[in-house]
């Protein structure tokens, strides 16, 4: 391994001397040399690592086979490879292999097989597996529970949407009293909730979900308006068009910033293509204050 790994680093370095060169033939040249000798020895490393039962290396092979990244491309192979780590309770492998199955790769399809994979890698923690296995459920109408956790897993693995899918759980009491005869809860646990959802958001958001921010924006009622008006900026600057429209109204009703609530009015348009209402308010508010009705 060491080897192996020496001679990457031997060969990284030949590549970086003919790019500090600018010798554009040498450098395409040593850029294929480099790949396709880095490639063979990652898949020497790997299977010497799958071989000595690793299962990091009997995934990531896999992924070579799949890909066709230094060996033929051969789907059947990277599901056997990921068969082998997912039975070893490799969650990415099992992830993977999941997907095959959904999507009939290599396998027949078949998405209670792939469900069954899904479920196995989201308990071994893969974020995008809980997000996978929530999909399939909430498809079928199921009570709350059955879905909601699953999109929880994922939000806390990191996936901003299935934050924003699990939040709107906390809006309504149904979750919490589906086996209480629907009855109110404490005010305490909805207060709970609350707080949870709104939490959800600021998630997302942080996350990079524009709609995250937006929703962090017009949600939180406790917000200062900095701080509204900042999750508003966020979304705009992620290419939602309610974060522009909000962040304008915040400027107008709050700021009192006029050429900064033209400013994010006129992106509210163009987000829109230059039609919709966010266009018809843009100038609406633009013709005012040519006419000085606003200043």
């Amino acid at each position: 391994m060491k080897k192996i790994l020496l001679v990457i680093s031997m060969l990284l370095n030949i590549h970086l001397y003919a790019d500090s060169n600018n010798e554009e033939l040498a450098s395409n040249n040593s850029s294929n040399m480099l790949t396709a000798s880095v490639y063979t020895l990652v898949n020497e490393l790997y299977t010497q690592r799958c071989e000595n039962q690793e299962m990091d290396g009997c995934y990531e092979l896999g992924v070579l086979y799949g890909e066709g990244k230094g060996v033929d491309k051969n789907i059947t192979k990277a599901n056997e490879l990921w068969a082998k780590a997912c039975d070893a309770g490799h969650a990415e492998g099992c992830f993977k292999l999941g997907t095959s199955y959904q999507r009939g790769r290599g396998v027949k399809r078949d998405s209670d097989i792939a469900d069954k994979l899904w479920v196995k890698a989201c308990n071994k923690g893969n974020a995008e597996a809980c997000y996978n296995h929530a999909e399939l459920v909430s498809q079928g109408h199921p009570s709350y529970e059955d879905f909601f956790e699953p999109y929880k897993k994922a939000c806390d693995g990191g996936i901003a949407e299935a934050c924003l899918i699990a939040s709107p759980l906390y809006k309504n009491n149904n979750y919490y009293n589906k086996n209480n005869n629907n009855k109110l809860i404490p005010r305490e646990q909805y207060m709970a909730n609350k707080r949870y959802r709104e939490n959800l958001f600021i998630k997302a958001c942080t996350l990079g979900s524009a709609k995250g921010c937006y929703r962090a924006a017009t949600s939180i009622r406790h917000l200062s308006v900095d701080e509204k008006l900042a999750y508003a900026i966020l979304s705009c600057d992620g290419g939602d068009s309610y974060g522009c429209t909000e962040a304008a109204t915040v400027y107008g009703n709050y700021k009192h910033n006029m050429p900064k609530q033209l400013e994010f009015s006129k992106k509210a348009c163009d987000f829109n293509y230059g039609s919709g209402n966010q266009c018809r308010f843009y100038r609406q508010l633009l013709d005012l204050v040519k006419k000085g009705v606003l200043k």
